[in-house]
């Protein structure tokens, strides 16, 4: 994981450095989140729903393409994205009148607020810092979380956090985990901002930190709840 996560940023500068169009980034987010809308709607299926399998990572992924044309094009579109999403989930409901109607619905629906929204942030924080710096430095301190919280929990691990939801997770590796994304947090404050005093970049880094690596551990135990509801070991996107 480590590895990808580094090509993965890497890649992300270097599109950024040699694409004069900001339009590169939108596009590769754009193949990731329908790739992940294909493998969310699975494993909802799994769990016996049906939800637009085909329609919504597509309509999810033209969503993200939209920011290639910048966010204010994105924002234009979001009403729309909202009223498909809202008959898409309508016309699954009709379609599985005779088979869980609502739980299929609201798989469909709930593909767009667990993948496509949070892509959708990570694009628009592109567009505020006038590059991907502040969206490397998300995606860099919920890995911090990830990454620390698996060695910490390794390593010092004794303390079942949530045993039901995911039984090798534990308390110390959570700690570990808050430290990883306070780390990351002040790396990217040093890095993005270098005239900041080092009493404010600490500040700063301490905030973000708490609060990313604690919502990336919320949304890590969600998808433990998914993948362990669907029957599924893993989840590649």
């Amino acid at each position: 994981l480590g590895p990808l996560l580094i090509a993965s940023l890497a890649g992300l500068l270097l599109l950024d450095v040699a694409l004069p169009s900001p339009a590169a980034i939108p596009v590769v987010i754009s193949l990731l989140g329908t790739a992940s809308l294909v493998e969310f709607h699975a494993m909802t299926a799994r769990m016996g729903m049906r939800p637009a399998a085909a329609a919504g990572p597509l309509l999810g992924g033209a969503y993200l393409l939209a920011h290639a044309a910048g966010p204010d094009a994105a924002g234009r579109t979001a009403p729309f994205l909202a009223a498909a999403v809202t008959l898409l989930a309508l016309g699954i409901a009709a379609r599985e009148r005779r088979r869980r109607p609502l739980a299929s619905a609201a798989a469909t629906a709930a593909g767009f607020l667990c993948v496509v929204l949070p892509l959708s942030v990570l694009l628009r924080l592109q567009g505020v810092g006038g590059g991907p710096g502040l969206l490397i430095l998300a995606v860099a301190v919920s890995k911090g979380s990830d990454t620390f919280a698996y060695l910490g929990g390794t390593a010092f691990g004794r303390t079942p956090l949530a045993p039901a939801i995911s039984p090798r997770k534990t308390v110390e590796g959570a700690f570990a985990g808050l430290a990883g994304s306070v780390a990351a947090a002040w790396a990217g404050a040093a890095l993005l901002h270098p005239e900041w005093t080092a009493a404010r970049q600490g500040i700063e880094a301490l905030l973000l930190g708490l609060v990313g690596g604690a919502a990336a551990q919320a949304g890590d135990l969600s998808e433990s709840i998914l993948k362990r509801r669907a029957g599924v070991k893993d989840s590649g996107a």
